[in-house]
Protein backbone atom coordinates (compact mmCIF):
# COMPACT_ATOMS: atom_id res chain seq x y z
CA UNK A 1 0.00 0.00 0.00
CA UNK A 2 1.43 3.36 -1.01
CA UNK A 3 1.54 6.66 0.78
CA UNK A 4 1.50 10.27 -0.43
CA UNK A 5 3.44 12.95 1.49
CA UNK A 6 2.91 16.62 0.74
CA UNK A 7 5.31 19.54 0.84
CA UNK A 8 4.79 23.02 -0.63
CA UNK A 9 7.61 22.19 -3.04
CA UNK A 10 6.87 18.61 -4.07
CA UNK A 11 4.69 15.57 -3.53
CA UNK A 12 6.45 12.38 -2.50
CA UNK A 13 4.79 9.07 -3.36
CA UNK A 14 6.09 6.01 -1.49
CA UNK A 15 5.31 2.34 -2.03
CA UNK A 16 7.06 -0.91 -1.05
CA UNK A 17 8.82 -2.58 -3.99
CA UNK A 18 9.83 -5.96 -2.48
CA UNK A 19 13.46 -5.46 -3.49
CA UNK A 20 16.58 -4.95 -1.40
CA UNK A 21 17.09 -1.40 -2.59
CA UNK A 22 15.19 1.83 -3.01
CA UNK A 23 14.26 3.28 -6.39
CA UNK A 24 13.60 6.89 -7.33
CA UNK A 25 11.60 8.62 -10.03
CA UNK A 26 11.60 12.39 -10.48
CA UNK A 27 8.95 14.37 -12.34
CA UNK A 28 9.78 17.93 -13.37
CA UNK A 29 7.22 19.25 -15.83
CA UNK A 30 7.64 22.17 -18.19
CA UNK A 31 5.67 24.31 -15.72
CA UNK A 32 8.86 24.43 -13.65
CA UNK A 33 10.99 26.06 -16.32
CA UNK A 34 13.24 25.34 -19.26
CA UNK A 35 15.39 22.21 -19.56
CA UNK A 36 18.28 23.73 -17.62
CA UNK A 37 16.04 24.46 -14.64
CA UNK A 38 14.26 21.08 -14.81
CA UNK A 39 17.56 19.18 -14.95
CA UNK A 40 18.91 21.19 -11.99
CA UNK A 41 15.87 20.21 -9.94
CA UNK A 42 16.24 16.55 -10.91
CA UNK A 43 19.94 16.62 -9.93
CA UNK A 44 19.11 18.14 -6.53
CA UNK A 45 16.43 15.54 -5.82
CA UNK A 46 18.67 12.65 -6.92
CA UNK A 47 21.45 13.95 -4.67
CA UNK A 48 19.05 14.12 -1.70
CA UNK A 49 17.98 10.53 -2.48
CA UNK A 50 21.61 9.41 -2.71
CA UNK A 51 22.33 10.77 0.76
CA UNK A 52 19.28 9.21 2.40
CA UNK A 53 19.75 5.39 2.12
CA UNK A 54 21.96 5.12 5.21
CA UNK A 55 19.09 6.50 7.32
CA UNK A 56 16.06 4.72 5.91
CA UNK A 57 14.60 1.34 5.27
CA UNK A 58 15.29 -0.44 2.01
CA UNK A 59 12.70 -1.66 -0.47
CA UNK A 60 10.80 1.52 -1.32
CA UNK A 61 9.78 3.04 -4.62
CA UNK A 62 9.81 6.82 -4.37
CA UNK A 63 8.41 9.27 -6.91
CA UNK A 64 8.99 12.99 -6.42
CA UNK A 65 6.61 15.27 -8.34
CA UNK A 66 8.10 18.75 -8.25
CA UNK A 67 6.01 21.90 -8.06
CA UNK A 68 7.15 25.20 -9.61
CA UNK A 69 8.00 26.65 -6.18
CA UNK A 70 10.91 24.18 -5.80
CA UNK A 71 12.98 26.41 -8.13
CA UNK A 72 13.54 28.83 -5.24
CA UNK A 73 15.33 26.19 -3.13
CA UNK A 74 19.02 25.39 -2.97
CA UNK A 75 20.53 21.92 -2.58
CA UNK A 76 20.65 21.95 1.20
CA UNK A 77 17.01 22.96 1.46
CA UNK A 78 15.95 20.17 -0.92
CA UNK A 79 17.99 17.68 1.16
CA UNK A 80 16.35 18.84 4.39
CA UNK A 81 12.80 18.69 3.00
CA UNK A 82 13.34 15.28 1.42
CA UNK A 83 14.77 13.83 4.63
CA UNK A 84 12.06 15.48 6.73
CA UNK A 85 9.31 13.89 4.59
CA UNK A 86 10.97 10.45 4.68
CA UNK A 87 11.53 10.65 8.43
CA UNK A 88 7.85 11.46 8.94
CA UNK A 89 6.95 8.45 6.79
CA UNK A 90 9.18 6.12 8.82
CA UNK A 91 7.85 7.46 12.13
CA UNK A 92 4.24 6.98 11.05
CA UNK A 93 5.00 3.37 10.04
CA UNK A 94 6.64 2.53 13.38
CA UNK A 95 3.61 3.32 15.50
Amino acid sequence: MGKKLYSPFFILYLAPNHLRHNRLGVVASKKIGNSVVRNRIKRLVREAFRRYPCRGEQGLDMVVVSSPSIVSLNGRQVDELFMERLDSYHQSNRG
